[in-house]
């Protein structure tokens, strides 16, 4: 949706601008009506606008200084000047910033929607050329990063972030590509730590539906940077992981229903980093190693017969005492209540 806006200190120019444009047929929308020039650029700075509609005689900042304005900092919108003087410096003014269209009033609504065709067209164009840019742009952007990631430069990453928040805002990109450029950088940064068997839940929780939230670019690169900022600290962290300390919490927490999700999650590691790292180190898979841990207590409990099988079952962690008594009698080839027999006798 092409967005505009309207520039007129008359309300009824700006009627007949609405009236007349075939806003529908050519995805366009207006999205402001300013007064006068000033309105109109105080706007602009918070707004990204593809085309301006503007008239030229206005009180206070009148629609060439308005259009001196958007050619310096605006260069890529579209202008459409309508005015009531056949004023050959007003027309050489337009000219010069590169306006579509000179219109006179009483507004033909034929002209009007040439005139808006014709900028449909150039933004098409210029999106076109954009996109591809775009596309470079970001490989040369995920290039850098990668270098910075992978040195543990913060600085540096600050650095390049910076630079592509600048470049971009300038661009004034249309809030749809900016969300599928933010996505693109998530999805990249969840790669990274794919690469480097760290955990991806900071990552997946900002690409959960409705993430981000409407932000400038600037703000945007400072969440992405604080995302990067987390993988970098997985890294350093993981470089230095103890697996003894690893072993230790795990035989602190094994009565508890632990899962591999949330021990790798506590040393902020990949489930698969931590699996091999931990099977390497003491010949034993992790799981293997609470079932170990569960069923020698299970036995001791037994052995004491003080408590019953399904107080047991649910001491070591296990809810389901079905599955426990395939467990247990897996592990011991007997099931509970015959060791319980044997240990009697």
């Amino acid at each position: 949706m092409i967005k505009v806006m309207l520039v007129d200190d008359e309300p009824w120019n700006r009627q007949i601008v609405k009236r007349f444009g075939a806003w529908d047929e050519l995805d366009m929308e207006i999205t402001y009506e300013a007064n006068d020039g000033a309105e109109a650029i105080d706007y602009m700075k918070q707004q990204a606008l593809q085309l301006v509609i503007t008239d030229m005689r206005m009180p206070g900042v009148d629609g060439g200084k308005l259009m001196e304005y958007i050619c310096q900092h605006y260069p890529d919108t579209q202008l459409i000047v309508i005015s009531g003087y056949d004023d050959f410096e007003y027309a050489r003014k337009a000219l010069r910033c590169n306006a579509v269209e000179y219109l006179l009033k009483p507004i033909d609504s034929h002209a009007l929607n040439e005139a808006l065709r014709k900028c449909r067209e150039a933004l098409l164009q210029l999106q076109a050329v954009v996109d591809v840019s775009l596309f470079y742009a970001m490989d040369a952007y995920k290039q850098s990063i990668e270098q910075a990631f992978h040195k543990l430069q913060e600085q540096q990453l600050q650095h390049v972030l910076t630079q592509m928040a600048s470049k971009w805002t300038k661009q004034q990109l249309p809030a749809g590509l900016q969300q599928q450029l933010y996505e693109e950088l998530l999805r990249f940064a969840r790669e990274l730590a794919e690469r480097h068997n760290l955990a991806t839940s900071a990552a997946d929780r900002q690409q959960e539906p409705g993430a981000p939230p409407k932000l400038s670019w600037d703000e945007l690169t400072a969440c992405y940077l604080q995302l990067l900022k987390q993988l970098i600290d997985q890294r350093k962290f993981k470089s230095r992981l103890n697996l003894l300390e690893v072993k230790g919490y795990i035989e602190q927490h094994a009565k508890q229903p632990l899962t591999l999700e949330e021990l790798a999650s506590t040393f902020f590691v990949s489930k698969e980093y931590l699996s091999k790292q931990f099977k390497q180190e003491f010949a034993v898979s992790i799981t293997d190693y609470m079932t170990q841990l569960r069923m020698e207590e299970a036995r001791q409990r037994i052995e004491e017969g003080k408590l019953s099988i399904k107080e047991i079952a649910e001491l070591v962690g296990y809810e389901d005492v079905t599955y426990f008594y395939r467990v247990f009698r897996k592990y011991f080839g007997v099931a509970p209540g015959e060791m319980r027999k044997q240990h009697e006798v």
